[in-house]
């Protein structure tokens, strides 16, 4: 761990007094075995057959749309008061016109002319109801270069209206439903802006790409409560805190799938759908609908339209079971050092997204033997260095690749032996976890903050068993803090002292 945090350390950053040499005697570091540790670090922490068309030379876009069938979903958890409406299905299933929208991107092609597409079939809703919306087609989030690639996203909005999708040079799209009132704010080279600050009446749909961090600010709104877009927030590039707009009431719908409805009456849906959580993979979309009048009566329709269409999925996977507290008896969540084994944290935890065989101790003939190799599980990890995450590799030199959880397994005994993880799924039994001040930790630590020891500034509780010093305590746990006094608590970090791998000596 000081060999990792040392690396991060710039030439022209002012070095704290003694660093060198803590690195120095890291280097040469003895191990002793006695009981168990653990510790706490805190740090600065569609629809129908397609026509294509060209436009101003550009390649043409191509938008499958098939037929359908929608049924009304049933609701599985409600939470506290909203419910996807339930409605009255008609004998022989409507026909739904389509509606294609014209794209713009930053990305080429740049400005590709509406697809024309062809009707569909929707069952579970009224003759009535069918008769006053159209089916619009626009495409999804995605990275493909060719447009005809991109899978089409299709929703339901009053008759009479249009359609308009932008592209962002993210990956993700935003399809605009609006009435013919409104058809300056989203033509023209100044639509993006104009479209930005439109407030008037619509159906919007925007999805992106999950895992795609700076998109983390549409889906922190919708799903804040899901474990999967809490643990993207906490451990993206830029970690933040997930939380819903004020007034706004979630309710849990199903797998991935949360409606919402805002103070001013607007209802919405939001729904992902999750490949893989580690790396996080899929796509999600947020259908708003901010319907007037008469027309308002038709969200219930959009939103269940849109969930049948596209339902969600959210598979238990590693990072939705990433999670537990950190005891001073050697206990992560419900695996425990020095007797679980890497299978035992496999079953538990998931698949490691990274895996790598290494070793703390400083390179050569005798340094080599002294601590046993460890085999690092990665959850979370990354190509680059960022602040939240450690390196798997850290002799003789840190690097790559970098991951905000890790569990370590002794080689020689092939059992867990150290832990660190930068996610706040995981907390001290005082509750101290990822983002909280100094100040929060301290109190509920009962120790006050150590500053610049040999690991960093720290709240320190039992003692870990090495250089001849005796243990008060089965096990060691620390808060870091630093390099200033004012960072947030960054990672919670635990090693055995009967099964060490040394990755908190110094």
């Amino acid at each position: 761990m000081l060999q990792a945090r040392a690396s991060e350390i710039s030439p022209g950053d002012d070095v704290p007094a003694g660093l060198g040499g803590r690195v120095a005697r890291r280097r040469t570091m003895k191990m002793v075995v006695g009981a168990t540790a653990s510790v706490i670090v805190v740090g600065a922490i569609a629809a129908g057959a397609v026509t294509t068309a060209t436009t101003k030379g550009k390649h043409p876009r191509v938008i499958a749309s098939n037929t359908t069938t929608i049924a009304p979903p049933t609701p599985t958890t409600v939470v506290p008061s909203t419910t996807i409406p339930t409605s009255v299905p008609v004998a022989v299933p409507p026909v739904v016109a389509g509606v294609g929208c014209p794209t713009s991107s930053v990305t080429a092609p740049f400005d590709v002319r509406a697809p024309s597409v062809g009707t569909r079939e929707v069952s579970g809703l009224t003759s009535a109801i069918v008769s006053r919306v159209r089916s619009f087609v626009g495409p999804r989030a995605g990275f493909a270069t060719d447009a005809a690639a991109l899978e089409p996203d299709v929703v339901l909005g009053p008759k009479g209206w249009s359609c308009r999708v932008f592209r962002s040079n993210g990956g993700g799209a935003v399809m605009y439903v609006y009435p013919p009132a409104a058809q300056g704010s989203f033509v023209g080279d100044a639509a993006w802006a104009t479209s930005a600050t439109y407030a008037g009446p619509e159906v919007r749909v925007e999805t992106a790409v999950l895992g795609h961090d700076p998109d983390i600010s549409l889906a922190c709104p919708v799903f804040a409560t899901d474990p999967i877009v809490e643990h993207w927030a906490a451990t993206a590039a830029a970690p933040t805190t997930c939380a819903l707009p004020t007034g706004r009431t979630v309710t849990k719908f199903g797998a991935g799938v949360f409606t919402f409805v805002d103070a001013d009456g607007t209802r919405g849906v939001g729904v992902m759908r999750v490949r893989t959580t580690a790396p996080l993979d899929g796509d999600f979309g947020v259908v708003t609908c901010k319907l007037t009048g008469a027309d308002a009566t038709l969200c219930d329709a959009v939103i269940s339209d849109y969930i049948t269409r596209y339902p969600g999925s959210a598979p238990a996977g590693q990072t939705a079971q990433l999670g537990g507290v950190v005891t001073v008896n050697g206990v992560v969540g419900t695996l425990q050092f020095a007797k679980s084994t890497e299978a035992d944290v496999r079953s538990v935890v998931g698949a490691p997204s990274e895996t790598a065989r290494a070793s703390f101790s400083a390179a050569g003939p005798t340094a080599g033997s002294l601590l046993p190799d460890y085999q690092a599980l990665g959850y979370d990890c990354t190509t680059a260095a960022t602040p939240a995450r450690t390196p798997l590799f850290v002799q003789p030199a840190a690097r790559g690749p970098y991951c905000a959880t890790i569990y370590y397994i002794n080689v020689a005994t092939k059992t867990l032996a150290a832990f660190r993880s930068s996610s706040p799924k995981y907390s001290t039994v005082n509750g101290t976890k990822v983002g909280m001040t100094p100040a929060d930790a301290q109190p509920r630590e009962g120790k006050q903050l150590l500053p610049h020891g040999c690991l960093g500034s720290f709240v320190q509780q039992g003692a870990l068993y090495q250089n001849g010093l005796p243990m008060t305590t089965a096990a060691y746990l620390v808060v870091f803090v630093g390099p200033s006094a004012s960072d947030l608590v960054s990672s919670v970090e635990s090693e055995s002292n009967t099964n060490p791998v040394g990755m908190l000596f110094c």
